[in-house]
């Protein structure tokens, strides 16, 4: 009897079970997640053996006594527990900056099972969203994307993010985004300088004013008119600074009134207390007529010209780097202002680098040290041009550098010609200490030479003693020497340089002092004449 009892109480539970099963089967997995069964079929297995039972539909597939338990075996099995997937964020963006409260908008997102998503939105004064600003925990969705308009009270960073739940609340979140409301603007300040009302031919007069306070302070944007209201804008100018030196185009003659507007990353915006106004009263007109670099191309003579201290050829292995030094050389009597730099080769596999490729301004007679690094990968070997062009903002004109590269595969040269040819550029850069600006030539000359590259550092060295020369002849105070000069050459080199200056003056100091010492030791040994 009380088997039978059992019996029935067991039936009375698979027919439960059965009817839930033609539904939805809600449950807890053993890792405590939420675990749905698929409509129509399910599994009920014990984890002792107790109990094993297998129903699909509303009927029992299949059950076997055995001492006493029941039985069976998996046939189908849809096992479901998945959140919606994660919704993706449009905007606001990441670190955006807002002088108002922004709608917060995102796409709609899928739930695998096809059950109704809905979402909550939440704001946090913090990062690690402890402190809770605003929440809405249940939007519905909406066409296409879902957004809401919250409410952000005061100023400052604040955290969002957004959840996909479905009926059953499994939640996926997005990660946090960062958010800064900023209704501040920044503080008022004066433009200075020029004073108002002056005059001069400069093109490009520096600008200045006071500082702005704004924690969030992102430019200051200059406009410059022809009309005292400012009806019509001739010319904008943006800078980071309270002043403005680098112009994007000179100005021509005629009167300008100036102000300056100070905007932070929200777009609050403080213009000036004052504006001023400076006549330009012509076109700056200095001509400097200077013969180009060897390595520029076309020489001859301009009114302006830019110099580049760089070798006329160098030597790099297939799949190799090349690191080399170059100076960028204004011979002019005029400060050069914004100087853009682009590099190109005839083999478009070739990589260049520039550690700069913008120059601010380079004063008259001045220069500039850049670093040019050359990669070449899967190239044939061969001589491939390199291109530098130089676009120069005021006074306006370009100008452009080659240099040839030559791609090898074997090392030709001998150990010790290449030593020699290092030890030689060595004697030079210490005889001429205003070429140690290059003195990377020879340290990368040294480096190939112990990696055995031999024609590597070869090329490196007579690059340096090729740079030294160009720079010695451009300063004006030697000749030049010969790159491709033999050891032999080396002394009527050596001839031009400080180097044999100063040997010279100690070799003669060293003689007169022995003709001295040989002259009073012969009066000593000369007899009395009796």
């Amino acid at each position: 009897m009380k088997n039978n009892i059992k019996k029935l109480g067991l039936y009375a539970l698979i027919f439960i079970i059965l009817i839930y099963g033609t539904t939805a089967f809600n449950g807890t997995g053993s890792a405590g997640e939420d675990v749905r069964f698929g409509l129509g079929y399910f599994t009920a297995n014990s984890t002792d053996g107790a109990a094993k039972i297998h129903g699909y539909g509303d009927m029992i597939a299949h059950v076997i006594k055995d001492d006493s338990n029941f039985k069976g075996w998996l046939s189908q099995l849809e096992y479901n527990f998945f959140a919606p997937n994660q919704v993706d964020l449009n905007s606001p963006l990441n670190n955006s900056y807002y002088n108002f409260t922004p709608d917060f908008d995102w796409s709609n997102t899928t739930d695998t099972e096809q059950f109704e998503v809905s979402y909550l939105f939440e704001i946090w004064n913090e990062s690690s969203a402890t402190n809770t600003h605003f929440t809405n925990y249940s939007i519905t969705e909406t066409a296409n994307t879902t957004k809401i308009l919250p409410t952000i009270n005061g100023e400052g960073i604040f955290y969002w993010r957004v959840a996909a739940n479905d009926s059953s609340k499994n939640s996926s979140f997005t990660d946090l985004r960062v958010i800064t409301i900023d209704t501040t603007l920044p503080t008022a300040f004066n433009i200075t300088s020029p004073a108002d009302a002056t005059s001069s031919t400069d093109t490009t007069p520096i600008l200045r004013w006071d500082t702005a306070t704004d924690i969030n302070l992102d430019n200051y944007t200059i406009e410059i008119s022809t009309e005292a209201d400012f009806s019509t804008i001739n010319q904008t100018e943006v800078t980071e600074t309270n002043s403005l030196e680098n112009w994007s185009a000179p100005l021509t003659k005629s009167t300008y009134y100036w102000r300056v507007t100070a905007v932070d990353n929200a777009n609050n915006q403080q213009l000036s207390e004052n504006n001023l106004s400076f006549t330009v009263t012509a076109s700056q007109t200095t001509t400097i007529t200077v013969v180009t670099s060897e390595v520029a191309s076309g020489g001859g003579t301009k009114p302006f010209t830019l110099n580049i201290i760089a070798p006329e050829g160098v030597t790099i292995y297939k799949d190799d780097t090349l690191t080399i030094p170059l100076l960028v050389i204004n011979p002019s009597a005029v400060t050069f202002r914004g100087i853009n730099l682009k590099l190109s080769s005839t083999e478009p596999g070739i990589s260049l680098e520039l550690d700069k490729t913008y120059i601010p301004e380079i004063s008259a007679r001045g220069q500039e040290k850049l670093q040019l690094t050359i990669t070449a990968k899967d190239i044939a070997t061969g001589t491939y041009g390199l291109i530098i062009d130089a676009s120069i903002v005021s006074p306006s004109f370009s100008d452009a550098f080659n240099i040839f590269a030559n791609l090898i595969e074997k090392d030709s040269a001998a150990k010790e010609d290449v030593s020699d040819r290092i030890e030689f550029a060595k004697q030079l850069f210490t005889g001429n200490p205003e070429c140690l600006d290059l003195s990377e030539y020879i340290s990368e000359a040294e480096s190939a030479l112990q990696n055995n590259q031999r024609d590597k550092a070869l090329s490196l060295a007579e690059n340096a003693v090729e740079a030294c020369n160009k720079l010695i002849e451009q300063q004006g105070s030697f000749a030049p020497l010969t790159a491709q000069s033999i050891f032999i050459d080396k002394i009527k080199s050596q001839l031009r340089s400080k180097t044999f200056v100063i040997v010279v003056s100690q070799v003669l100091a060293l003689i007169l002092l022995a003709a001295v010492i040989l002259h009073f030791r012969g009066k000593k040994k000369k007899p009395r004449h009796q």
